[in-house]
């Protein structure tokens, strides 16, 4: 099962844990956040992340996934997955965390572009077009009025 870490600019980690723990009911295992603050030492989040990644990772690989890119926890993220079996996303919403956490049991690459997608179809325009109506793109064959947020 795929390990999924998130990195983040205080507070949006742990906030997006406290999202995932109200919609699950719990935690789900190997999901980790880590909030960056305006004073972190680089190299100490580097370590950090380091060991996290080799925790979270039973052999599936992690998906990491982080708020701003170009920023200091896309940054080190997207450094330490190149030596690491991961893959980091940025652009985090909940709609992609939970797709992440709901099919982690696909292999890392195939997961990475679900939940890719998944953020992508998540921002709508509610007043331009209802959301049922709107049309999404998945990869896949099912129809805008039969999909649900954790596919």
């Amino acid at each position: 099962m795929v390990g999924v870490l998130i990195v983040a600019h205080a507070p949006l980690g742990d906030a997006m844990l406290l999202c995932v723990e109200h919609v699950f009911g719990q935690r789900p295992e190997r999901l980790v956040a880590v909030d960056v603050l305006p004073d972190t030492d680089p190299a100490a989040l580097a370590r950090q992340l380091r060991e996290l990644l080799a925790l979270l990772n039973d052999g599936s690989g992690v998906l990491v996934l982080t708020d701003i890119i170009g920023s200091t926890p896309s940054n080190i993220a997207s450094s330490l997955a190149q030596d690491q079996q991961a893959n980091v996303l940025t652009g985090i919403n909940l709609p992609m965390l939970l797709r992440a956490l709901n099919h982690r049991n696909l292999p890392l690459e195939e997961l990475t572009e679900k939940v890719m997608l998944g953020g992508r179809n998540a921002i709508l325009n509610t007043r331009a077009t209802a959301p049922q109506q709107q049309t999404i793109t998945t990869g896949d064959k099912q129809d805008a009025a039969s999909r649900s947020i954790d596919q």
